[in-house]
């Protein structure tokens, strides 16, 4: 008797949770997705969903396929026509909770000027839209940048993916305020803001953005692979369930972030925030965005590094790795700076205009002494806890104001630069 009554109330509580809680959390190996699309056993224009009750195929009238993520199956590749489009004959996106999991590959080199759409959806009535997109070559802010954007945006994730290798991408709704989004260690969350509706489900679309809509888009370069739909937030561990990053490849897992790069006087300095355990770092070199990089030092034991071998007047373009546990990480975010001549060794350093860009997009630019840039770039580099924000003094523009100042929230930025200047 008792064990039925036992039974009885877990059965309340779970329906009590799903009615009035909105959302469910379940590991990604105890639950199926409700729509997945391997690309392995698809044939002519049809892309088969692998779920077993309620599937929905999509359609494109490209048959392109490359060998698949990790080494196994197959993996659909686009080349940006319209060739290569999936539309589907039904919504694959649940209402309420839900997570979107793919696994992605793009070269730096493909990287077009407009934005790239991975995975759209769109209500003509409303107008609303929801996008999963690469930022283009245009966005000086964040161009190979992965972005999540609805009626309430998420902002750019700190990391580039077009460096042609694979990456495990997760995006979470709890179904009632908060929104998550992975990239490939899925057990901390790149992005966390709050989301109070729900993304629009109608006129889902992979490779390009619905096609009423009338901004700019390109269609996506890139290999997809393992696309899977919940309807539940999952909890996944960092190889559940696609398996490592690569078949060979390196551990991902705390890839080191909030990359800087100061340009001085035939010189860059490079800071990073440390990273836990870490063997060593690795500095990686490129004169061109995105890369692809060369290797420039490698067993760096400390969290800073001072590139010589520059020109002044040439712009480079700096990733970072660490070694950690035998294993090298993937590459951090990218940081850029102009190395430039002074024209007076005495003013050299003296002053810098601070460029702090946000996780929205916002660039707020700062016209600060070295000292005083000295003192947020201390403050940024020790992750800081007990201090959460940092204030800076805004010395123009006071009209009949003692005083103006900026308060920085330390994990909504998403990069920063210092160009040093004389007086």
């Amino acid at each position: 008797m008792k064990s039925k009554l036992l039974k009885i109330a877990m059965v309340i509580c779970f329906m009590f949770s799903v009615l009035f809680l909105g959302q469910i959390y379940a590991f990604a190996d105890e639950v199926k997705p409700v729509h997945e699309y391997t690309f392995d056993n698809d044939s002519e224009d049809a892309v088969l969903d692998s779920a077993k009750e309620n599937a929905i195929d999509g359609t494109t009238t490209s048959e392109t396929f490359v060998l698949g993520y990790n080494g196994k199956g197959r993996a659909k590749h686009f080349e940006g026509s319209n060739k290569d489009i999936i539309q589907f004959s039904g919504s694959i996106l649940p209402k309420g909770a839900k997570s979107i999991r793919f696994k992605i590959r793009k070269e730096a080199s493909t990287l077009s000027e407009e934005d790239e759409i991975i995975f759209s959806s769109y209500d003509i009535e409303k107008g609303s839209n929801f996008f999963i997109r690469i930022l283009g070559s245009k966005n000086m802010n964040g161009k190979g940048l992965l972005q999540f954007s609805s009626d309430e945006s998420l902002g750019a994730t700190p990391v580039h993916i077009c460096d042609g290798r694979w990456h495990d991408i997760m995006y979470t709704w709890d179904g009632t305020s908060t929104a998550k989004v992975y990239v490939d260690d899925m057990t901390t969350p790149y992005i966390t803001k709050t989301q109070l509706v729900d993304i629009v489900h109608k006129n889902v679309t992979v490779g390009v953005r619905y096609a009423n809509t009338t901004n700019a888009y390109s269609y996506l370069t890139a290999d997809l692979d393992d696309v899977q739909i919940y309807d539940s937030v999952i909890i996944a561990s960092s190889t559940t369930p696609g398996g490592t990053p690569d078949s060979g490849d390196s551990t991902n897992t705390n890839i080191p972030t909030k990359l800087v790069a100061v340009g001085g006087n035939s010189k860059v300095d490079l800071t990073w925030p440390k990273v836990k355990d870490a063997t060593s770092y690795s500095v990686k070199r490129s004169t061109t965005a995105g890369g692809s990089y060369t290797p420039i030092a490698t067993g760096i034991t400390s969290n800073t590094y001072i590139d010589t071998a520059v020109t002044n007047g040439t712009t480079y373009y700096y990733v970072v790795t660490v070694i950690k546990d035998g294993s090298e990480s993937w590459n951090s975010n990218e940081a850029s700076a102009t190395p430039t001549a002074s024209t007076d060794s005495t003013q050299t350093g003296k002053r810098a205009l601070l460029v702090i860009t946000m996780q929205n997009g916002e660039r707020k630019e700062y016209d600060l002494t070295m000292e005083k840039v000295n003192e947020f770039m201390t403050w940024y580099n020790n992750k800081p806890t007990s201090s959460p924000t940092y204030a800076i003094e805004k010395n123009y523009n006071r009209a009949s104001f003692t005083s103006r100042k900026d308060y920085i929230s330390y994990d909504q930025i998403t990069s920063v630069e210092v160009d040093e200047y004389g007086d």
